[in-house]
């Protein structure tokens, strides 16, 4: 179901061109806080009041459906700040399934949150398993070496417990960078341990002002040991990497994104903080055979 699939027109977003991707879409998909969301931080509520899907109360596929005979495209921006991992994999499936026979333009809007340091708790693995279905990834020669593909953050000793978990044979670390430079060190402090085993060749730094770069780099990545691994994304660490690792994953049916519990502490209430900046990236997604 996933190959044959169009993915153009990649472009990083920054404020003002999330600002302006927002008030030209069909749809605004997100969900609603008090700090950490791009309709209350750009103040932009009374202009974008009638594109407003929330992502745990409407019918998001319903919705998108409906539009369908508006025109031969829907314009939509998803707001992922707060969005819950689970979900955003669900609606990417959506978004996959419905532009087999639509095409879409698609704003993935992140606020980048102030600088926090970890919390120190440490969760445990209890469950590591695909994110969905549609995630689950496939390969014609079972038995194959795993590569993990693995995104860096906050969980400490959870990276490890899921490589050791799918007996990885090679690991390809994503370590991430931003404007909030302090992060990047506790990420780096966090995972110390982790980093120690592993080549330098084997660990990328990824800028998260710049997502179009990792999204290449990841494709790159799979193209190169689809046919030698069994590719594993586990995307931990800012759910801007969460997000494009979806968006990669879509043309590649053999490669599967892992989710693990413990990690989807991004719904809590401490993730609604003050706001940075507000970044992301855009793309077009249609089936193959349909014209742009």
């Amino acid at each position: 179901m996933k190959s044959g699939y169009n993915i153009t027109n990649i472009l990083n977003l920054d404020t003002t061109s999330v600002e302006s991707e927002m008030l030209n879409s069909d749809f605004i998909i997100t969900k609603r806080g008090v700090n950490r969301d791009a309709i209350t931080h750009t103040g932009l509520q009374e202009h974008l009041h009638d594109k407003i899907l929330c992502i745990d109360v409407d019918d998001i596929e319903g919705c998108l459906k409906q539009n369908q005979e508006n025109g031969p495209s829907t314009k939509i921006s998803v707001d992922i700040s707060l969005i819950d991992r689970k979900s955003l994999a669900e609606l990417f499936s959506i978004l996959a399934k419905l532009a087999i026979e639509h095409s879409y333009k698609v704003s993935i809007i992140y606020a980048l949150a102030k600088y926090a340091p970890p919390s120190g708790e440490i969760l445990s693995n209890n469950n590591v398993k695909p994110v969905s279905h549609f995630f689950s990834g496939w390969s014609n020669r079972p038995g194959m070496p795993v590569l993990s593909i693995v995104g860096l953050g906050y969980e400490r000793d959870k990276a490890m417990g899921a490589i050791e978990f799918l007996e990885s044979s090679e690991v390809c670390l994503y370590i991430p960078q931003s404007i909030e430079e302090d992060y990047f060190t506790d990420v780096v402090t966090e995972n110390s341990s982790l980093l120690e085993n592993f080549n330098k060749r084997d660990q990328l730094l990824y800028r998260l002002e710049s997502p179009i770069e990792a999204i290449y780099s990841l494709d790159a990545v799979i193209r190169a040991n689809k046919n030698k691994y069994k590719v594993v994304l586990l995307p931990f660490g800012p759910k801007l990497f969460y997000a494009l690792s979806l968006l990669t994953c879509i043309p590649h049916p053999e490669v599967s994104v892992w989710y693990v519990s413990g990690e989807n502490g991004d719904g809590d209430s401490s993730q609604d903080r003050e706001v940075s900046s507000l970044i992301g990236f855009k793309f077009c997604i249609s089936n193959s055979s349909i014209e742009e």
